[in-house]
């Protein structure tokens, strides 16, 4: 495994357009990130405020739910349409600020619309807060260089191989570099994993366990990224 990483974490920040391959950590899945994100986040009070949309995937938006009926988390939800507006609205909501988290996908499972305002609202992200996390599982080589150098100096980004990484179902994967802020203990969620080639070229015979990965970063403190360029991984 210690040529496997290395070889995994390249890829995949080459594939997202990092630049920034130590900072691509793996996890079984993206809803295990999650987790460890909202934990972690800093919060300006005793509930954590998340601003999100009403068209995110089953892992956030079911955690979510859940949190906001326990009342350890208000969600601020901006709706997917009109698709046209999206970008500028949530943008618009993300800079009036208030928010401990900020979480969008990419690339809307749902419609396969894009956020492409990945750069601005990145720039919004600080150490104290807000946190901002890009969900990226359906957008990882589906968009060529999907999460730039600029923006993987101050945001998350979450994805995974099952999608268009040809990486076979069940497959997150997730990647973190520093933490910004003292963390706290959280569950560690579902642990699904399987073990597949991973492989740069066809000559190949590093095998990997990956299950989702991420990459972040908080203004240099942080990265997480997502994406597994030309390299096929199983991941569960």
């Amino acid at each position: 495994m210690d040529e496997v990483w290395p070889e995994a974490q390249a890829n995949i920040a080459a594939e997202l357009g990092t630049g920034m391959p130590d900072a691509v950590v793996f996890a079984p899945n993206t809803h295990d990130f999650i987790i460890r994100l909202v934990a972690a986040a800093p919060r300006s009070g005793p509930a954590v405020r998340i601003l999100t949309t009403d068209g995110e995937f089953h892992s956030a938006r079911r955690q979510f739910a859940r949190w906001e009926e326990s009342g350890e988390a208000v969600i601020d939800r901006v709706p997917c349409e009109p698709f046209e507006t999206l970008s500028d609205r949530f943008l618009e909501s993300a800079q009036q600020g208030g928010h401990d988290l900020i979480f969008i996908s990419q690339a809307l499972f749902g419609s396969g619309r894009r956020f492409d305002r990945v750069d601005q609202l990145a720039s919004l992200a600080r150490p104290e807060g807000s946190w901002v996390v890009i969900d990226g599982y359906h957008a990882f080589m589906a968009i060529e260089a999907p999460f730039d150098e600029v923006a993987a100096e101050s945001a998350f980004y979450l994805g995974g191989g099952y999608k268009y990484a040809m990486s076979g179902r069940v497959a997150p994967s997730s990647m973190r570099r520093r933490a910004l802020a003292p963390v706290r203990q959280s569950p560690a969620g579902s642990r699904n994993s399987k073990t597949l080639p991973c492989r740069q070229d066809p000559s190949a015979t590093a095998r990997t366990r990956c299950g989702s990965w991420a990459r972040h970063s908080i203004l240099r403190d942080c990265t997480g990224s997502m994406p597994f360029a030309e390299c096929w991984t199983r991941m569960g």
